[in-house]
């Protein structure tokens, strides 16, 4: 199994720095995506634009932003990306995402999986000391899922962001390296079980990590 420029690798998922190519299926996501309270890229974006933000994220010696493309290990296929933004180097800070942009690849634990290996780049690699996620409110999925994640809540931004003619919040959450830690822990053992299940003679797994 070839994992082209792997950085961070988990059971299913690899992360690799991005890639100008990973455009045409980023954008192809973008325009079959059927949640409308996806945080990000709420519109179809086309393949030159990926590739412009996926090449400038890369330009700085310094970089304010990292970007990680998230592979299938069977396969080598990108589904999605996360990456880490406004990184502070001197202070150690930095603002998550998570994007599982192929559809058919969500609600299977492949989100979880993709931000528990940034996680593991951010803390171990890049010795980053907090970790900050924004979510609209309205996303309760992705609250959730932070909130799995090892996230604490942190704060509130009122009346951040207006849909449909209504204003909405923005909900703020945020990480240590042991919260992060515990959490992971949790979840292996979850994945743990979920392949003794599996392996057992007969048995259908019902559990997604």
């Amino acid at each position: 199994m070839y994992l082209r420029n792997a950085l961070a690798v988990g059971p299913r998922l690899y992360l690799r720095p991005g890639d100008p190519d990973d455009a045409t299926a980023f954008s192809r996501f973008t325009a079959i995506d059927p949640d409308p309270n996806w945080d990000r890229l709420r519109v179809p974006s086309s393949r030159m634009g990926f590739r412009h933000y996926i090449t400038k994220t890369f330009e700085d010696a310094t970089p304010g932003s990292l970007l990680y493309t998230v592979c299938l290990k069977d396969g080598d296929a990108p589904i999605g990306d996360v990456g880490l933004h406004d990184i502070d180097w001197v202070n150690r800070t930095a603002e998550t995402s998570a994007w599982i942009g192929d559809p058919a690849y969500r609600d299977s634990g492949y989100g979880t999986e993709a931000k528990f290996l940034l996680l593991e780049i951010a803390f171990d690699l890049l010795q980053l000391h907090v970790l900050m996620s924004w979510i609209w409110e309205p996303n309760k999925r992705s609250a959730a899922a932070v909130t799995g994640q090892g996230y604490q809540p942190a704060g509130r931004m009122p009346y951040d962001e207006v849909r449909g003619g209504a204003m909405h919040d923005g909900v703020v959450f945020d990480i240590l390296r042991d919260e992060y830690l515990a959490a992971r822990a949790v979840w292996e053992q979850r994945v743990a079980a979920r392949t003794a299940e599996a392996a057992a003679p007969g048995a259908v797994s019902q559990h997604n990590a």
